[in-house]
């Protein structure tokens, strides 16, 4: 599905369910939201591709009001010039064996906003753009297992990422991401990092590596 255009979802518009399985959705637009589509309800990628696609609001990727699935997908270089390069989630994000590459946000969540729970697992978010949460933002908890967040930007705050609630990363790398505070990322709850490897992250301000409102553990890290 490749170039074409619309007000809301630039692709597709569902006011249910979206699955999408081994598909490309490329060079959409959408005026306001869901540059690639714009789903009302849960949305589940699997062996597919969303690139290149444009919101002039928010959601360059895709746009969902709930649940979003990932699996052995690229997201990637997608523009929104609000929030959510990538794609936006009103509920919980799960993105497995995926890419998020060079997507950019004006505002929050260069590869993603999610209003829900975050979960990575064996996946990379790489040199995306925002001014806060450059690698993805979420208001709520952030769990990240062998994963790689790298090479992303944020103009502000949470280079990698920022995360309104607890943030949990276990045998996963977060490096070479820069902010203007909290390079590496930045927590407002606590932060558990377990067998991991922050480095070379930089703040043009505060707290090169990452940063927490409240208690921080590190283990074997």
């Amino acid at each position: 599905m490749a170039t074409n255009t619309a007000a809301y979802g630039g692709g597709f518009y569902t006011d249910s369910t979206s699955w999408i399985s081994s598909s490309r959705i490329l060079r959409n637009t959408a005026g306001t939201s869901g540059g690639g589509f714009f789903s009302v309800g849960a949305a589940t990628l699997v062996n597919s591709d969303v690139s290149t696609n444009t919101a002039a609001a928010a959601g360059g990727g895709f746009w969902s009001q709930d649940n979003v699935s990932i699996t052995r997908t690229t997201i990637a270089s997608n523009t929104a010039a609000g929030e959510a390069g990538g794609f936006h989630s009103d509920l919980n994000v799960v993105v497995v064996d995926s890419t998020i590459g060079r997507n950019t946000a004006g505002t929050y969540g260069g590869g993603f906003r999610s209003f829900g729970a975050a979960t990575l697992i064996n996946s990379e978010v790489s040199t995306n753009t925002a001014a806060n949460g450059g690698g993805f933002y979420t208001d709520s908890t952030t769990w990240i297992t062998g994963s790689r967040i790298l090479r992303n930007k944020a103009g502000a705050s949470g280079g990698g990422f920022r995360s309104v609630g607890a943030a949990t990363l276990i045998n996963s790398e977060v490096s070479t991401n820069t902010a203007a505070s909290g390079g590496g990322f930045w927590s407002q709850g606590n932060v558990s990092i377990t067998g991991t490897t922050i480095a070379s992250n930089t703040a043009a301000g505060n707290v090169g590596g990452f940063y927490s409102n409240i208690n921080v553990v590190v283990v074997d890290s």
